[in-house]
């Protein structure tokens, strides 16, 4: 199979819109590029399933490097109305296109691979969430449960503490040692032979 010597170059305007479309790799180039195959192709053993050496395709940078990404071709047997390539063209891929005249093909191509990774970032994005708020929710539950296991230490101490006998105890209160009448006031603390204290209003000024 002989290779093709032509190497047509992809329009100004292509690469722009295709990179403002695909957006910008980690590197700062192009996400998505528009190659011709016999570029990337230099004999005929190179020939893959890939890359055809007469015929446009997509390349898009993959962890440093650009991959192959799409083998750019279209059905011009296709009636209006219809959806399906002929069987000629399905074998084949389709045949080859200009890319200033059929640049919506490559538009539509684009648009599939953006929106797919669109959805792939939401679904890990919220794949990431719910695996957050599931750790959220194990560290609360653990709180909680730590927090209830001091509760019930806190309070089965001071349930002992309450059967400690107290040497003071308010008015009518038993213990196990001798009970203590607590004054409520002033006017009921009584002297020694049970008289009593005088309040201090009870003094006269002479």
């Amino acid at each position: 199979m002989l290779l093709s010597l032509e190497r047509p170059t992809v329009p100004e305007w292509i690469e722009r819109e295709v990179g403002k479309m695909g957006g910008k790799s980690p590197a700062g180039g192009p996400m998505y590029r528009i190659v011709w195959g016999a570029s990337k192709v230099t004999t005929p053993q190179d020939v893959t399933d890939h890359y055809e050496p007469n015929r446009w395709h997509l390349e898009k940078w993959v962890e440093g490097h650009y991959q192959h990404a799409y083998k750019f071709g279209y059905c011009p047997h296709m009636k209006e109305g219809e959806k399906r390539w002929c069987k000629s063209c399905m074998i084949s891929g389709g045949e080859v296109f200009p890319l200033e005249t059929h640049f919506p093909i490559i538009e539509k191509v684009l648009v599939m691979f953006v929106r797919t990774e669109q959805l792939q970032r939401s679904s890990a994005d919220r794949g990431a969430k719910m695996e957050r708020d599931a750790l959220f929710e194990r560290e609360k539950q653990k709180e909680e449960e730590a927090g209830k296991v001091f509760r019930e230490a806190l309070l089965g101490n001071l349930s002992a503490i309450d059967r400690v006998p107290h040497s003071l105890s308010p008015r009518g209160a038993k213990t196990s040692m001798r009970e203590v009448d607590m004054p409520l006031h002033a006017g009921q603390i009584r002297s020694k032979r049970g008289k009593r204290m005088p309040k201090p209003n009870d003094f006269k000024q002479v």
